[in-house]
C-alpha cells in the first residue's frame, strides 16, 4: 500500500496518508456532516412548528382577552349612565319639567355627567322621539344639534325601549325594572361602539326609570337617555396596557367593504348592526422568541 509519509492513517496506524482508506475517511466526515445538518434541519423545523403553534394559541388568547374586554367597556359605560337613567330623581324632572327641573338639569346632566364621568354628550328624548334636554361637553345646547343622532341611532333608542317593556314589572301607578343581584342596577340597557357626531366611541341608551314605587314610570310615557363616551388614543393607549398589549403595534382600523379577514382583527360589536371599526394588534413572533431560548442549548 502507498502511503503518504507526513501523515498517519487513522485507520491502520501507518506512517503516512493510507490511499486504502481514504474513500473511508471521507465517508466518515461526510456522513458526520450530514447528521449535523440533519439536526440543524430538524431543530429548525420543530422550532418553527413549535413557534408556529404557540403564535396561534396567543393570538386566540389575545383576542378573546381583547373581545372580553370589548364587552366590558360596554358595561362600565352603561353603569356610568345609569347614574342618570336609574334615578328617582331624574324620573321626577323628566315628568314636571319647569325652571326647577332646569336648575337641576343643568347641575347633573351637564357639569356633572359630561365632564366627571367622561361622557362628552348627553340626550333625552320623550315619548314622541322629541328631544327634551341635550348637553356636550359641560354645556347644554340647543336640541336640533343632536336631532341627526337620534335619528342615526333609532334603533338603539328603540332596542332600550323595548328591552325596558320585556322586563318590566308592576308598581305603584306605573313600572319598574328589575335590578341586578351583581350590578344593582336594571340590566334594560343597550350599547355599541359607533360613530356620534363624527366621533367613534361607545353610545348609550336606557329608559329613565325610578327606584322606588312612587317614581314608576308609565308604560306609554317612556324617555330614553341617550349618551356617547368617546374612545380617543389615550384610551386606546390604557385599554392595550391593561391587557398587557404592546401600544407600539396596536391600531385602530375603520370598517371598508374589501378589508380582507385576518385573525388579528377583533370587531367592536355594534349591537345588532355590523362592526364600523376593528381593533389590531400585530402578532407576537413566538417563533423569534423560541429560537432565542433553544439556541443556547442547542449549541451546548
Amino acid at each position: 500500500t502507498k502511503h503518504n509519509y507526513f501523515r498517519q492513517c487513522v485507520a491502520c496506524g501507518v506512517t503516512g496518508f493510507c490511499v486504502e482508506h481514504k474513500s473511508e475517511t471521507l465517508r466518515i466526515w461526510l456522513g458526520a456532516g450530514a447528521v449535523v445538518v440533519a439536526f440543524a434541519v430538524v431543530l429548525a423545523l420543530v422550532i418553527f412548528t413549535a413557534g408556529r403553534q404557540a403564535g396561534y394559541i396567543v393570538a386566540e388568547t389575545d383576542r378573546k382577552s381583547i373581545s372580553s374586554e370589548i364587552e366590558r367597556e360596554l358595561e362600565r359605560a352603561l353603569a356610568g349612565q345609569a347614574e342618570i337613567s336609574f334615578w328617582d330623581d331624574t324620573v321626577q324632572m323628566v315628568e314636571t319639567g319647569g325652571h326647577e327641573a332646569d336648575l337641576i338639569w343643568r347641575d347633573e346632566l351637564v357639569d356633572w355627567f359630561t365632564v366627571d364621568l367622561e361622557f362628552e354628550a348627553a340626550v333625552v328624548i320623550d315619548a314622541n322621539d322629541q328631544i327634551l334636554v341635550a348637553a356636550e361637553d359641560g354645556e347644554a345646547i340647543d336640541a336640533s344639534a343632536f336631532a341627526r343622532d337620534v335619528w342615526q341611532h333609532r334603533d338603539l333608542i328603540e332596542e332600550a325601549r323595548a328591552r325596558f317593556a320585556a322586563a318590566k314589572q308592576p308598581a305603584g301607578d306605573g313600572y319598574l325594572a328589575p335590578v341586578s343581584r351583581i350590578s344593582e342596577l336594571p340590566d334594560i340597557g343597550v350599547a355599541a361602539y359607533r360613530y356620534f357626531s363624527g366621533l367613534f366611541g361607545i353610545v348609550t341608551a336606557q329608559v329613565i326609570v325610578g327606584e322606588t314605587p312612587d317614581y314608576a314610570v308609565a308604560a306609554d310615557r317612556l324617555f330614553v337617555f341617550l349618551a356617547f363616551s368617546p374612545i380617543d388614543e389615550a384610551y386606546i393607549t390604557e385599554f392595550s396596557e391593561g391587557l398587557g398589549l404592546d401600544t407600539r403595534h396596536v391600531v385602530l382600523v375603520p370598517h371598508v367593504p374589501i378589508m380582507p379577514e385576518s385573525p388579528h382583527m377583533v370587531p367592536f360589536s355594534n349591537a345588532s348592526q355590523p362592526a364600523v371599526m376593528f381593533f389590531h394588534c400585530l402578532p407576537r413572533r413566538m417563533d423569534l422568541l423560541i429560537m432565542l431560548d433553544v439556541a443556547p442549548f442547542a449549541y451546548l
